[in-house]
């Protein structure tokens, strides 16, 4: 299992310790980076077409704030300080969420991060909100649709594999967000 603990010592992170019921949010540090790409290559390690997340990363690191808002955090263990998860929302201008965790945390972390997504998305007065993620991964696709996301669109990236983009219609953009 992929984590990492402040010390940047994995080896420290165990099953016992890092119960992910536990997690809390809190704004991202410049430092959090490695550890958001060992977590986003965890989320993705089940789908053999999914290959190393770096570029993703790269594209959430230089997010044009001056064609839109950028709003990340991250979800991490209170005792091990290992980060559990990445969550962000992005305009530009339309919203788009981002939820990684491991699968088996999505139920625990995934939801804590979705839901923060959500909060950010009712100040922002959003109407919809959408999500692009690879085809075959029916676990995040599940939890997606589970939340209210519909099916939009599906494309194939440059790298060969398939995607498919989920959008959700929120309260109709007065800021109250179901959901």
């Amino acid at each position: 299992m992929p984590t990492s603990t402040k010390s940047g010592d994995p080896s420290t992170a165990t099953e016992e310790n890092l119960n992910p019921a536990s997690a809390f949010l809190r704004d991202l540090g410049a430092a959090d980076w490695p550890a958001i790409l060992e977590v986003a290559n965890g989320s993705v390690a089940h789908l053999p077409s999914a290959g190393p997340q770096d570029e993703w990363l790269r594209n959430r690191r230089h997010f044009d704030s001056a064609s839109g808002t950028q709003h990340h955090y991250v979800a991490e263990h209170p005792e091990t300080g290992a980060l559990l998860g990445y969550g962000a929302v992005e305009s530009s201008p339309e919203f788009r969420l981002f939820v990684v965790t491991l699968p088996e945390h999505l139920p625990t972390v995934g939801e804590l991060l979705y839901e923060r997504a959500l909060a950010l998305l009712g100040e922002s007065n959003a109407a919809r909100v959408w999500f692009t993620e690879y085809a075959n991964d029916r676990i995040l696709l599940s939890f997606a649709r589970a939340h209210g996301f519909g099916d939009a669109r599906s494309f194939t990236l440059p790298d060969g594999a398939e995607a498919t983009t989920l959008v959700k219609q929120l309260s109709g953009g007065d800021g109250r967000v179901t959901g």
